[in-house]
This record gives C-alpha cells, sequence and structure tokens, in this order.
C-alpha cells in the first residue's frame, strides 16, 4: 500500500509509483532474457535450468503486461488515474470497488471463450514479447 498523499507530485508522483511495477518486470525479464541466450549459447539441448530462465522471462512479461491493464487494484489503474481530470478521476474512483469483479468476469471469459477475452490477446502478445527477448 501507498499513501498516495505522503507523495510529492501529487497524482502524477503516484503514477510514477504505478509504473514502477511493470516496469521492475520487464527489467527483470529483460536480465533472465540475456541469461537464456547466455545459457542457450553453450550448445547443449534444451536444459531444466534454461526451461526456468524461460519461465521466469514469460512469467515477468507477462505480469507486466497484466499489470497495465487500467483496473483496480492493478498498477494501470493508479497510472491513468493520474491523467484523468480531478472531477472525472473521482467518478471514476467510485467504481474501484467493482474492479475485482471486473477481473475475475475476464478470467472467466478467458477460460469460457478461448481467443475471445482481451487477457488471450494480452497474454498472447506478452508470450511473443517474451520470446523476442529470449529468441526461444
Amino acid at each position: 500500500m501507498v499513501n498516495a498523499a505522503a507523495i510529492r507530485g501529487g497524482r502524477r508522483g503516484m503514477a510514477w509509483v504505478a509504473a514502477a511495477g511493470p516496469v521492475a518486470n520487464l527489467v527483470v525479464a529483460f536480465v533472465f532474457a540475456v541469461v537464456y541466450r547466455a545459457l542457450a549459447l553453450s550448445g547443449d539441448s534444451v536444459s531444466d535450468p534454461e526451461r526456468l530462465v524461460l519461465v521466469i522471462v514469460i512469467l515477468n512479461v507477462t505480469l507486466a503486461f497484466f499489470n497495465i491493464l487500467p483496473i483496480p487494484p492493478l498498477d494501470g489503474y493508479n497510472f491513468a488515474m493520474a491523467f484523468l481530470p480531478f472531477r472525472l478521476a473521482l467518478q471514476v474512483q467510485q467504481l474501484a470497488q467493482y474492479g475485482l469483479l471486473v477481473l475475475l468476469g475476464l478470467v472467466l471469459l478467458s477460460r469460457l471463450a478461448p481467443g475471445a477475452s482481451p487477457l488471450d490477446w494480452l497474454f498472447t502478445g506478452a508470450d511473443g514479447l517474451a520470446r523476442l527477448l529470449t529468441g526461444a
């Protein structure tokens, strides 16, 4: 939890705090992608440590993509709120209590109608970026 009132810069400062989570995920993914490529250079067939590193890359890219969704309580919501006009932000904030229901609905939609959910598109994009980083 972050005390938004204690952050310098007000709502824009909160946007920087919210952006830190997805950025950290992408940095971890990049670092492990470098490790993956170094392991791949060893010439051995795909090893267990190599698979583990690939999973770490895919997981972190996926978490970064998921976390930028502008749905409360995700970081994307707090980032987006910083750029909305104040009155509109207050109105949108009243809907924040339904954020978990929206997330649950998206997860259920991805299970009930594969390919139709925005989450499926998001995870496909995340997998593509992870594979691009690793060359896998």
